[in-house]
């Protein structure tokens, strides 16, 4: 009973330790920890992962909700439709809510940029639909999404111009960029820059070279190329 703590949320609370390696090194990150009170819903997200501009899946959802005069919580009906989570009590009572990112960074084409959030309910006047009374009290979302870049292929870059009239040096100097109409999300603020060099300054047909590319933009960091941005 001494051991016991009361609900709320211990920032950091939750510290990994124990690992060892010759070939590592471990970097440790602490974690939160939320107890909650009896009477409130409990609703358990999971970690999520989506690609950028596409919208995720939250099919792991699960809701517990401790009865007051039960003493273990009990698991509890959920449908999950897109970011749509409603949950049953069975007698009837329903609550209803969406699933967002907690403090989520946008793109110029509005998608949630790469990066990790939490996951919390939308509690934007009328955005959660209460019906019964075992859900009278503020619910609780646990979980979180990933959101990892989209991957393009240099052949949706369009890269032209591996070619010069002989100039003593290796550099490239007439490299172009046009970026097929399906590569970039409309919207999104990016540009594209690339540079090559040919292995040999002499003249040559079938020199080896390569070309690299890099991106700009406020929104650059939502985009990569699948298998580096060499070739």
């Amino acid at each position: 009973a001494g051991d016991a703590q009361a609900a709320g949320l211990y920032v950091g609370a939750l510290r990994a330790s124990g690992l060892s390696s010759t070939n590592y090194q471990f970097n440790y990150i602490a974690a939160d920890y939320t107890i909650v009170p009896a009477s409130q819903l409990l609703v358990k997200a999971g970690s999520n992962n989506t690609v950028y501009g596409s919208a995720p899946n939250y099919s792991a959802v699960t809701a517990q909700y401790l009865y007051p005069n039960n003493v273990t919580p009990t698991n509890l009906a959920v449908n999950v439709t897109g970011s749509t989570v409603t949950v049953s009590d069975g007698v009837g009572g329903s609550a209803q809510f969406g699933l967002i990112p907690a403090s989520g960074s946008y793109s110029g084409s509005g998608n949630l940029s790469v990066g990790s959030y939490a996951l919390v309910a939308n509690n934007a006047p009328g955005a959660i639909v209460i019906t019964g009374s075992n859900f009278s009290n503020n619910l609780v979302v646990v979980g979180g999404l990933t959101v990892t870049p989209q991957v393009l292929t240099f052949a949706q870059l369009n890269i032209s111009g591996v070619s010069k009239v002989y100039d003593g040096s290796t550099s490239m100097s007439n490299l172009a960029v046009n970026v097929a109409p399906n590569a970039f999300i409309s919207g999104d603020r990016i540009n594209v820059t690339v540079s090559g060099a040919f292995a040999s300054k002499n003249v040559g047909t079938s020199l080896s070279y390569t070309v690299s590319s890099s991106f700009g933009g406020l929104d650059a960091l939502n985009y990569v190329v699948g298998g580096g941005a060499t070739y």
